[in-house]
């Protein structure tokens, strides 16, 4: 991001990206309008783009600002939960969980991003998503009991699963899915799908 908007007040800067999230999330990159996202940031067109070069930019740099929210909340964790594997996805989702109330458009938006096929950003959002993927590994696979599993089960494929599960489990289709209280139902349901994981995956004496 740009030193003009770094040194921004807290609060503006936080009511510009709540803007980029909400629009983009909504719209996705092509057809969200940089209009609309100064407009809900209560800024002029041309101030948006003295705070960032181009639509592009703006849209990268969103990526950026919300996988620090998500990587912040969880690192502060990540010394204090259990080295069990199942019992570490399952803190961590909930520390993410948490993270994601705090900023209410910010579900959506991220969900958009998964599914953004324009290729003037996909090349990109499949370099930040392969570096996400490296960072999870650590924060998981490197740092849990991997020797539970049974014979022949390599962690990082259960964790590329289970990641897959819950991005089909959680995927947002309209505004109503953000809501606290569907998220938390998912996150129920995402609980489910670990325990049934663990007693597939897991030696039998560590059930």
């Amino acid at each position: 991001m740009t030193e003009h908007f770094q040194g921004l007040e807290q609060e503006k800067r936080e009511r510009i990206l709540n803007a980029g999230y909400q629009i983009f999330g909504k719209h996705g990159y092509r057809k969200a309008s940089t209009a609309d996202i100064a407009r809900e940031a209560g800024i002029s067109k041309a101030m948006l783009f003295y705070y960032f070069v181009s639509k592009k930019e703006l849209y990268l740099d969103l990526i950026q600002e919300a996988s620090h929210v998500l990587l912040s909340a969880m690192n502060a964790r990540l010394e204090t939960i259990s080295t069990d594997f199942f019992d570490r996805v399952l803190a961590l989702s909930r520390t993410k969980i948490e993270a994601l109330k705090k900023h209410p458009f910010l579900t959506q938006f991220l969900y958009s991003v998964f599914g953004e096929t324009d290729p003037e950003v996909r090349g990109e959002i499949g370099v930040h998503l392969s570096s996400v993927d490296v960072l999870r590994n650590e924060m998981v696979v490197s740092r849990t009991d991997t020797e539970k599993f049974k014979e022949g089960i390599a962690p990082e494929v259960v964790l590329e699963i289970m990641m897959n599960c819950a991005l089909g489990l959680f995927s947002v289709r309209t505004a109503d899915d953000c809501r606290p209280e569907m998220i938390e139902r998912y996150m129920e349901r995402f609980q489910e799908y670990l325990e049934l994981f663990k007693n597939n995956f897991y030696k039998e004496e560590y059930l």
